[in-house]
């Protein structure tokens, strides 16, 4: 079995911008307008999406990786 893995809360979109990109954070679909509006662009600067994201289990790559260990 898969232990969980848990990073801490970090606002991943500030820390962009703190570095002079654009940045966004995302809970949900809604919250992806934003990133529509920079891909329409104009685009002046790379944009960092953090991207909040939960799961009832495991990532499926990380569970066919280890599928019969």
């Amino acid at each position: 079995m898969l232990d969980t893995v848990r990073f801490p809360n970090r606002d991943l979109a500030a820390i962009g911008r703190g570095y002079g990109l654009d940045g966004v954070t995302v809970r949900s679909s809604a919250d992806l307008a934003v990133v529509r509006q920079w891909v329409d662009g104009p685009r002046e600067r790379p944009l960092v999406v953090d991207a909040k994201v939960v799961s009832e289990h495991g990532s499926w790559w990380l569970e066919e990786a280890f599928r019969g260990h």
